[in-house]
């Protein structure tokens, strides 16, 4: 009796129509699969659906052309089911990345994997991580005995090409079609969720991988560039233009909180330059409908009541914190580059432009870069270097590093940092600070309560206040979210306070500049706060000295955030770099010098032939040597000695790696060490094994 072939025969040797029609069937269910997880809604998917289907079929008309590459496989059926996981895989890293931040996934994620696979711990919990384990163990298993059971089909190559050349045709002309009819609008990296939201997932994060860099401009030349450049060098700086007048606040802070001093002219030519980027920082006063029991930033409430302050438009909205930091040290804006680019993680890699910190270097300055979180992420060890900076100090070289109950790094740990990088040279310094306490995820559920209190957190981190204590939340959840969220502002206020009372001592000219790097990943929409845009943030200027007057709120100015570097700097009487006179130049007319911008982007990341160059640094890690004082051995195991060890020093003994103890900042241990004669290194590894400084001898230092 002949038996009737399975379903899985039936599938993959079905005739080429047959097939087709399959595929079709499944990139239908794909793409709306892939919404419903976008969007955390059923509703919100067949509303995308139904709503605009032409686009709805455009996206699976892209899904298709993925899928019919399992066409040319004989043994189809494996292939069919690894594309169909992948686009299955990426839709839930979407729905994962979208609850803990407002932006999607786009391809550019995919290069800083490696080095957020440390941070999986914060944003997954241990049977999640266990589970998606399983899963792909299962998947693994699933590949291996179709690949076995699953029969051969007998290919015909020139169909089954021509198939898939028909449909890759129909995605080229539909795309250009919907471009020319606007029905797909060039939406900018600023509007990326919008642009998810409008046009499905597919097709965003397909573009994503495909858009990179900025594209040549239409007007692009050497004479263009060469008319551009001696204009540029024209410019002078004047006053900044000034807003209506703002009256003094009825109740500034006191006098002796706000430092001035009085400075030789010679002092004012090149004041230290800082710049702090606020790691999710923003006045929760803003919050229609949030209630707290005390102001959780009261410095920085006190410095935009008493320094020069603004709205800063940035580039994101609850992630994309590298992007916040590029338009601001570059001046560069980000719209121009590619769709969901991070330029850290591309171009930056491999080439240098102007930045502020290149800017200051040209006139005497040593610049430093400092983060309290690791080094590789976003590349920032490689991208650093291309952006001018002689040091950057990361989260490998810190010691005395504490941790927030999430796991982040806490804040406090900065002062000593900035104050380090200092007094590390005798020239001017400009500082560029990235904090990283207040980042998401938010927890869901209370962390830590107080007795008597069932609505109050304990106070975090050093326990050294009562907490901030918040009302008017919609959910239990959200109260969580919000009291943790709210007292992590408060230690990062802190911190921002004992950093000017270090500043004030120091009694040197100084200017720094805070700001925030983007809004929190809180499900927040521009309903929910008073200024009604998600993409801005504040910024605010503290000074000790005289440069703003009796009046320094006549300087507040809205800005984008890749005209803050230049304002900075025109504040301060500094005008270099071609994107920095272009900037001054727009604030000084109110023109808007868009097209001119790209030019200049163009000509520095992209045009091997321009003569705008810029050269990489060298960049050393840490301000401070990480010092071998002496070892020894005592039993089995090996004792080094020094200064500046943290959990992120590692012994190398002939070169090799060993597991190390931390034992304390001056002491590791090396256990199973039966015999060893030579001289151990210590080193500084991140997180993903990358390798970043070498601890050295005090007797062989200059």
């Amino acid at each position: 009796m002949e038996t009737k072939p399975s379903l899985i025969n039936k599938i993959a040797t079905a005739p080429l129509k047959v097939m087709l029609i399959i595929l079709t069937g499944l990139a239908l269910i794909l793409n709306l699969l892939l919404e419903i997880l976008g969007r955390h809604s059923l509703t919100g998917a067949f509303g995308f659906l139904f709503a605009h289907p032409v686009l709805f079929l455009y996206n699976s008309l892209i899904i298709l052309l993925t899928l019919s590459i399992c066409l040319i496989a004989k043994k189809r059926l494996t292939l069919l089911l690894l594309l169909s996981t992948i686009w299955i895989a990426l839709g839930v890293t979407n729905c994962i990345v979208l609850a803990f931040r407002a932006s999607p996934l786009s391809a550019i994620d995919f290069l800083i994997v490696k080095a957020a696979i440390g941070m999986f711990t914060i944003y997954l919990s241990v049977i999640q991580i266990i589970v998606i384990a399983i899963m792909l163990v299962a998947f693994i298993g699933l590949m291996v005995y179709l690949f076995i059971k699953c029969p051969k089909c007998n290919v015909a190559y020139h169909k089954s090409i021509a198939c898939i050349a028909v449909i890759g045709l129909s995605v080229y002309l539909a795309t250009m079609f919907a471009a020319e009819s606007k029905a797909l609008e060039s939406e900018s990296n600023s509007e990326l969720v919008k642009a998810y939201e409008s046009y499905g997932f597919a097709y965003c994060f397909t573009r994503s991988l495909l858009s990179q860099g900025v594209d040549k401009p239409d007007s692009y030349g050497t004479d263009k560039l060469g008319d551009l450049l001696d204009s540029l060098d024209s410019v002078t700086i004047e006053e900044p233009p000034l807003d209506d007048i703002i009256p003094p606040p009825d109740d500034p802070i006191p006098p002796d909180e706000f430092y001035k001093f009085q400075f030789t002219p010679e002092q004012l030519e090149k004041p230290n330059i800082i710049f702090v980027q606020l790691e999710s920082f923003f006045d929760v006063e803003y919050v229609k409908w949030l209630k707290c029991s005390e102001d959780p930033t009261p410095t920085f409430t006190s410095l935009k009541a008493n320094g020069v302050s603004g709205f800063l438009r940035v580039a994101n909205v609850g992630g994309g914190t590298a992007n916040s930091e590029f338009e601001v040290l570059t001046g560069m804006n980000l719209d121009h580059f590619g769709f969901g680019e991070y330029p850290y993680t591309t171009v930056l890699k491999t080439r240098a432009c102007e930045s502020i910190a290149a800017n200051l270097k040209s006139l005497g300055y040593s610049t430093h870069a400092i983060h309290n979180h690791t080094a590789t992420f976003y590349d920032r060890n490689v991208s650093y270097a291309s952006l001018g900076f002689d040091t950057f100090t990361p989260v490998e070289l810190m010691s005395g590093v504490r941790y927030n109950p999430l796991g982040w790094e806490c804040d406090d740990i900065m002062t000593d940092q900035i104050l380090s990088a200092l007094n590390s040279t005798a020239e001017s310094d400009f500082v560029f600070a990235v904090t990283v306490q207040g980042h998401g995820k938010y927890p869901e559920e209370p962390l830590d309560v107080d007795e008597f209190d069932n609505n109050s957190y304990l106070a975090y981190g050093d326990g050294k206040n009562q907490p901030v204590k918040v009302s008017g939340l919609r959910t239990e959840s959200e109260h969580s979210q919000y009291s943790y969220y709210v007292n992590q502002l408060r230690e990062t206020d802190n911190f921002i306070r004992e950093l000017l009372d270090e500043l004030t001592m120091r009694n040197e000219p100084c200017v720094v500049v805070f700001y925030g790097d983007h809004m929190p990943a809180l499900a927040l929409t521009e309903d929910d706060i008073y200024n009604g845009d998600l993409y801005q943030t504040e910024y605010a200027i503290w000074t000790n000295t005289e440069m703003f007057g009796d009046c320094p709120n006549l300087y507040d100015l809205d800005l984008e955030a890749y005209m803050l570097s230049a304002y900075v700097q025109s504040l301060c009487g500094i005008s270099e770099g071609s994107i920095t006179k272009l900037h001054q130049s727009e604030l000084q007319t109110g023109k808007v010098y868009d097209e001119e911008l790209r030019v200049l982007e163009y000509a520095q990341l992209y045009d091997n032939s321009s003569d705008i160059k810029y050269e990489i640094s060298d960049l050393k890690f840490g301000t401070d040597n990480i010092h071998i004082t002496g070892w020894e051995t005592s039993g089995n195991s090996l004792y080094v000695y020094g200064s500046g060890f943290n959990k992120y020093s590692t012994v190398k003994l002939g070169g090799f790696a060993r597991t190390t103890t931390l034992v304390s900042e001056n002491k590791l241990r090396v256990d199973n060490i039966y015999f060893y004669e030579g001289i151990p290194e210590v080193v500084q590894i991140s997180g993903d094994g990358t390798e970043l400084a070498k601890a050295t001898f005090p007797s062989v230092l200059p």
